[in-house]
């Protein structure tokens, strides 16, 4: 894919025009990540122990950044999210994206709280542990669902270290399914916008959920979602999901 042609960020707040206060917060949420990761990962502490407000706040000091006016969403967050590994997480979550990106995301979305944001993104990656993004979305292509609709063996090898459950079985009639809304086109990568951004067009009159099972629409969702990520070519940090109502027609003719 070739290298966009920008026009200048009309906004603050991604990587290359972060204000000094936008600068400080990204390092606060890195300082407090860094902090659950080297104390309270449980592949680097023990697992029964956790974070305290404290020792969050002892973690901004050390770095010398001010404190938060609270840290309790991510104490709140973490007991009912665990995680084996915030570390491998974190990198599965990244993938090919810039780390601050990643980051400055969840602050954006979270309107520049720290604790929000960081909470979400703690939710974020244990999400994609309880769907196993890596080993049954990523790892298993169309050509997978194929072969798995034909009751032929998958050919794509697993991945060493994906990070996920790895214990989600894909029935032939779901893989069926699967692809069934892969041909239909009800949702597709259309080019890019004048800033670079990929376009993902969903034709929403070919979404029929009752014809699909909620685990077959969500891994089409996920898919499509993973893949658009992977089409992101830096600086570009966001991609445009465009609802197509009267456009069939003139989509389908190209």
């Amino acid at each position: 894919m070739p290298s966009p042609t920008l026009s200048p960020q009309p906004t603050t707040g991604y990587i290359h025009n972060l204000t000094s206060e936008q600068s400080t917060k990204l390092r606060q949420t890195w300082s407090i990540i860094l902090y659950l990761i080297n104390n309270h990962d449980d592949t680097t502490a023990d697992s029964t122990t956790g974070p305290t407000a404290a020792g969050l706040t002892s973690a901004l000091a050390t770095h010398h950044l001010p404190p938060l006016d609270t840290v309790q969403p991510i104490l709140d967050t973490l007991p009912r999210h665990p995680l084996p590994s915030l570390r491998a997480g974190l990198l599965s979550l990244a993938k090919h994206d810039s780390p601050d990106t990643l980051l400055l995301r969840f602050l954006r979305a979270r309107k520049w709280s720290v604790p929000a944001a960081t909470a979400m993104l703690l939710r974020a990656i244990h999400f994609r542990h309880t769907q196993d993004i890596d080993a049954q979305i990523l790892a298993t292509t169309e050509l997978d669902a194929l072969y798995e609709a034909t009751a032929q063996p998958p050919q794509t090898p697993p991945i060493p270290g994906a990070i996920g459950a790895t214990t989600v079985q894909t029935t032939a009639t779901d893989s069926q399914a699967f692809l069934d809304q892969m041909r239909m086109g009800k949702a597709i990568v259309h080019g890019t916008d004048r800033q670079g951004r990929p376009v993902m067009l969903v034709r929403v009159r070919l979404h029929q959920p009752g014809q699909q099972s909620e685990a077959v629409v969500t891994r089409f969702i996920l898919h499509m979602i993973e893949t658009v990520r992977l089409t992101l070519v830096d600086p570009v940090e966001t991609a445009v999901c465009s609802l197509c109502y009267i456009l069939d027609d003139a989509i389908r003719r190209g």
